[in-house]
């Protein structure tokens, strides 16, 4: 894509407050985006328009206080927003319609994780009814514009999307952004000083390869991390993280998300929670209401939300939520704006990059933007037996995603019973024969 003329950024769900961590996104890249001279234009789409509005007024105190060239629309009509855009961001909301399903088809089923065959699913159903008819107005409105799935699943969505349509299309998580927040905190190391290689699926990765400050994690981890598991600032929920990587010596790319393991929730854990949210959270505040107090104060001064210090705040005690995926959200902005970017945390098509995974599969792995185009990069792979479950999983999502695209509808039941632990047989067999009916009804 050529440099010049108006950037224009369509955000699908534009009264989300991930619109905050955009344009922090944006504002990290204040100097790599302002010497390409694009004016940018984000459109915030939203059916309630004065949420997004809200959104519109901290872009406008985000231009202020950058210098960046950012205008700012909240609107309800879709084709305005769509129309000429260069990037379509889609974070919205499904819990109506996504609740709706889990009750019909997961609760019976004795809720399976989310990230199983069954909860990716219905998951991908839910989303799919909003995202096919945006995806239909996208190749008459905006042939180009590179589509950027927020929703869950968003590596089967967007590649789904992408066989379906023929649009540029990746998912963006904030796992391995967290990742990267979380061991900056308990490390105490920047974040610009933490280099981590990683591959796999949305939320079920490894990382290969990693180092803190130049030289190899693992030894300053085991320094520093289990002194810190006994202090009141412990997030609890990632003692599993902790363990597998003790158990295993490889760690996941997510320190939250530790399916295919179980992990067992007890009264002790519930009690280091309610400690570090004391430690880590204003008094009688909890995230969201913390979160949102912060950005009613930054509409009132006119400036926004100070940028969080990565090794004193806690990542999930943050003003402004996920903070860490700024990077990646600037850094394909500035990619796509018709720089160079990289290396940037992505699910896109595996291509020839990393032979152990399927090639038409959507994968998680450092990737590279420029003028652009996005191009995932080879990864060294795991050994087998940590990695064989990994590519199954892999394989099972390219399934869905091929059944949601219309091109194999048996991709479905083949996907479900590929990799049938989730379920009783009947269960998954009943999921397969019943969830085709709910994309239409």
């Amino acid at each position: 894509m050529p440099v010049g003329g108006v950037f224009k950024v369509a955000y699908v769900g534009g009264g989300s407050r991930f619109v905050v961590t955009l344009l922090h996104g944006l504002a990290h890249e204040a100097e790599a985006l302002g010497s390409l001279g694009r004016p940018i234009e984000i459109d915030l789409l939203d059916v309630d328009v004065p949420r997004a509005a809200e959104m519109a007024r901290y872009a406008a105190i985000t231009a202020r206080q950058t210098g960046l060239p950012i205008t700012a629309f909240a609107t309800g009509n879709r084709e305005r927003a769509l129309d000429g855009a260069d990037w379509v961001i889609v974070s919205v909301g499904l819990w109506d319609a996504l609740g709706a399903l889990r009750r019909r088809f997961l609760e019976p089923m004795g809720n399976p994780y989310v990230e199983t065959g069954p909860g990716v699913a219905v998951e991908g159903v839910a989303a799919w009814r909003f995202l096919a008819p945006l995806a239909e107005q996208m190749q008459r409105l905006a042939p180009g514009a590179t589509l950027t799935i927020l929703v869950n699943p968003t590596d089967v969505l967007a590649a789904a999307l992408a066989k379906a349509y023929d649009v540029q299309s990746v998912g963006v998580c904030v796992e391995v952004p967290g990742l990267v927040g979380w061991l900056s905190y308990y490390l105490e190391v920047p974040p610009e000083e933490l280099h981590i290689e990683h591959i796999g699926v949305n939320h079920v990765g490894w990382v290969s390869h990693w180092t803190a400050a130049g030289k190899p994690g693992g030894e300053l981890f085991w320094a520093r991390v289990p002194p810190r598991m006994s202090n009141d600032d412990w997030y609890p929920h990632t003692t599993f993280f902790v363990w597998i990587y003790q158990a295993l010596g490889y760690m996941r790319s997510s320190p939250y998300h530790h399916w295919p393991f179980h992990a067992r929730w007890d009264d002790g854990l519930e009690g280091r929670n309610r400690l570090w949210a004391k430690a880590c959270l204003p008094a009688g505040l909890d995230q969201r209401q913390y979160r949102q107090a912060a950005l009613e104060r930054a509409l009132q001064d006119g400036r926004m939300i100070p940028e969080p210090s990565a090794t004193k705040v806690h990542p999930e005690a943050t003003s402004y939520a996920y903070p860490d995926t700024r990077r990646t959200l600037g850094a394909l902005a500035v990619g796509l704006a018709g720089g160079l970017a990289g290396p940037v945390p992505l699910q896109v098509r595996n291509g020839r990059s990393n032979p152990c995974l399927p090639e038409d599969a959507w994968v998680e792995v450092p990737c590279m933007v420029e003028g652009g185009r996005v191009a995932p990069q080879s990864v060294p792979e795991p050994p087998s037996w940590l990695f064989s479950q990994t590519v199954a999983i892999a394989e099972q999502r390219r399934l869905l995603a091929d059944w949601l695209a219309g091109r194999d509808p048996d991709g479905l039941a083949k996907g479900l019973l590929a990799m049938p632990e989730a379920a009783p047989i009947q269960d998954l067999l009943r999921l397969a024969r019943e969830l085709p009916g709910a994309l239409s009804s």
